[in-house]
């Protein structure tokens, strides 16, 4: 199992989350979907994550998706390998930049605690979740998602985090309602 290197950079007003062991929980949730995915080789990529504010994240959401609003994770996929590990040139050496993973701090705080949950726990969930963007996995189709979820649930589970969907596919559950990003 190889780790890409990672490039964190925090907005100024986002030291709050996770008592400002942030860098720490996004590294570890990494390294976690790396130890997951079994034949996977992350040697010699990078990656960025940048914990944003509101105001920066709506404007990347307005500028790419086309939502003027914020959201709490953004995937940009730059040189992607395919789920599994191979890289989608054989004939090139792997590695390079996968692509970055942007954050919003004040985003994942108010969601934490509209779901109840702790902050550390919800970066934790949402770094998990952009990274296997980056690897080439989404949400776009029922089985996807059913994939995507599980690959979540095992992930956290090793990390000490509860399934962050438990009970939220029942109508009116708070989760219903987030949205998890993929630009």
């Amino acid at each position: 199992m190889t780790v890409p290197q990672i490039a964190f950079d925090l907005a100024p007003n986002c030291w709050r989350i996770a008592d400002g062991d942030a860098e720490a929980l996004c590294r570890a949730a990494i390294r976690a979907v790396a130890e997951a995915l079994p034949g996977l080789d992350l040697a010699g990529w990078e990656i960025g994550i940048t914990i944003a504010d509101d105001r920066a994240i709506r404007a990347l959401n307005r500028d790419h998706r086309g939502l003027d609003r914020p959201t709490n994770v953004l995937s940009f996929p730059l040189d992607m390998p395919a789920p599994g590990g191979d890289a989608p040139d054989r004939n090139r050496p792997p590695g390079g930049l996968l692509g970055d993973i942007v954050l919003s701090g004040e985003t994942v705080l108010r969601e934490a605690g509209s779901l109840g949950r702790a902050p550390a726990d919800h970066l934790t969930h949402l770094a998990v979740h952009g990274m296997l963007h980056l690897l080439g996995y989404d949400h776009g189709t029922a089985s996807e998602a059913a994939r995507m979820e599980e690959l979540e649930i095992a992930i956290l589970a090793g990390l000490g985090v509860a399934n962050p969907y438990a009970g939220s596919h029942e109508a009116g559950h708070p989760l219903e309602h987030l949205e998890l990003e993929n630009a």
